[in-house]
């Protein structure tokens, strides 16, 4: 569920932040999973940890990408250093963007390398709930953080304005689109046959309504969700190949039932699992770490 919802709620932020200002909302999907994860450690039975998982999942769509855009827009793709006696001799140049991208990288793969084991030593010695209730102090912080040092442009745009800029059809398509296929693909072969009505339906339907959003995109849209002329550079279509490729091996589903075969099968412990899914994380952020660097 956590997964869905960042799926589709990655790319909504984006537009609030254009209309209301990067970090307002930035700090308003902190809070949201701060919230959430207060949801998760408090839950009583498994709808209400899917109810919070869920809101998790909203507030983390947001601040991966918003992440990514603010240091984007803070940090140029290169940045020179001038001599302060020659104002035309270049001392330096560096790549500060490609710089802060790697760090982030950087903490991804340590969190990933030791999130899992943290998360298993909790379940084992503690208790699961422990692996929400540490994204408390660590959100509280983040919070302050950004509210105290955090500079970046507010566009202050109006209530009624922005309201009108939002493109309330492309978000309606993408989110049709994304929810019928992966309901689809997931019901499929499980809960329904792969030939029953209920998931041709919804891979059929899914599959139009991508059709209907490109339409949209292309001429409806007074500001796009997703601009077409991204798809006119070469450069910019490898990118989405690479990160498309990058999602499909770094964040697959076989990944953690690894760790559900691991501890039934050869009967590991929750923390002894999860070494193991330890070594895919690090490689793959380790990679894009030095990648961005």
């Amino acid at each position: 569920m956590q997964r869905w919802t960042v799926s589709i709620c990655t790319g909504r932020s984006n537009l609030l932040s254009i209309i209301r200002g990067r970090k307002p909302i930035l700090m308003t999907a902190v809070t949201l999973f701060f919230s959430a994860s207060i949801v998760c450690a408090t839950a009583v039975n498994m709808k209400m940890l899917i109810i919070g998982r869920a809101f998790q999942g909203t507030a983390a769509g947001g601040l991966i990408q918003l992440v990514n855009i603010t240091i984007s827009d803070l940090f140029s793709m290169r940045s020179e250093m001038l001599h302060p006696l020659t104002p035309n001799l270049v001392l330096t140049s560096y790549r500060s963007r490609s710089l802060y991208l790697g760090l982030v990288e950087f903490v991804w793969a340590v969190a990933g390398g030791g999130g899992p084991v943290v998360g298993g030593a909790f379940t084992e010695l503690v208790s699961w709930r422990w692996n929400f209730w540490i994204n408390l102090p660590i959100c509280g912080t983040t919070f302050l953080l950004l509210l105290v040092f955090l500079d970046v442009h507010n566009p202050r745009t109006g209530a009624i304005e922005g309201l009108k800029a939002i493109d309330w059809f492309g978000i309606l398509c993408v989110l049709s689109f994304v929810l019928m296929l992966l309901l689809g693909l997931n019901f499929g072969g499980a809960i329904f046959p792969w030939n029953s009505p209920t998931v041709i339906c919804l891979i059929v339907f899914g599959c139009f309504m991508s059709v209907l959003f490109i339409f949209s995109e292309k001429k409806l849209a007074r500001y796009p969700l997703m601009p077409l002329a991204l798809f006119r550079e070469r450069s910019n279509v490898g990118s989405l190949v690479v990160a498309f490729c990058q999602g499909m091996v770094g964040e697959s589903p076989l990944h953690r039932s690894t760790l559900s075969l691991l501890q039934s099968t050869a009967r590991f412990s929750s923390a002894g699992s999860t070494t193991f899914h330890c070594e895919v994380i690090q490689s793959v952020r380790a990679c894009g770490c030095w990648t961005l660097t």
